[in-house]
């Protein structure tokens, strides 16, 4: 499995509130790196926890989401149900 090289994130609107031994830190970001060799760049969201843990703070979960439009699959994704085979959504 390769692993993507030259990873680095850009934070926005970076918000930490603490609860005791608890932290949450949100931040938006554009992230960017090389997969393959390739250049790969997305905005995303974030969210991390931190738990006090003997005097240190520790990330329990991190969450990611990408911000915006899905990247384009090609136009054979794109094309539309044949007739008769709706696309899931009620009518």
């Amino acid at each position: 499995m390769e692993a993507i090289a030259d990873a680095k994130v850009d934070m926005k609107d970076l918000a930490v509130a603490v609860y005791g031994d608890t932290a949450i830190a949100t931040f938006n970001g554009e992230f960017s790196g090389k997969f393959g060799g390739k250049p790969l760049s997305m905005k995303q969201a974030a969210t991390l926890v931190f738990v006090k843990y003997k005097g240190d703070w520790k990330i329990v979960h991190e969450q990611f989401s990408p911000i915006g439009a899905p990247p384009s699959r090609g136009a054979e994704n794109n094309a539309a149900a044949p007739a008769g085979q709706g696309s899931g959504r009620a009518q």
